[in-house]
């Protein structure tokens, strides 16, 4: 899930979004050549642009209906995800380096 996905749905887009293939697209992001600091900064970045795109939606936009890898999805449901997501590589990060609350 992506943040084009949300903006999408939130656009009235009708297009299908295509599937991501994470896999794929870590073979060529080259992360262990950036510090922990770099990286932080970029997610941070993108967190705050995330939060502004969410916080900027107008309320009809939140039952707008589109298709998600093949799936009716409405914008709601696709930010849930997409929070739930980010919450699920943070518990990845946190167990991976012992990073404590």
């Amino acid at each position: 899930m992506e943040d084009r996905d949300v903006e999408t749905l939130a656009r009235g887009g009708t297009m299908p979004l295509a599937p991501f293939d994470e896999n794929e697209f870590s073979l060529r992001a080259e992360a262990n050549g950036f510090t922990i600091a770099q990286l932080a900064s970029e997610f941070d970045a993108v967190r705050q642009s995330t939060i502004a795109l969410i916080d900027n939606m107008p309320q009809t936009a939140w039952t707008s209906l589109g298709q998600v890898i093949g799936h009716e999805i409405t914008l709601q449901k696709q930010v849930t995800i997409l929070l739930g997501h980010v919450a699920h590589h943070w518990e990845i990060l946190k167990k991976r380096f012992a990073i404590r609350n």
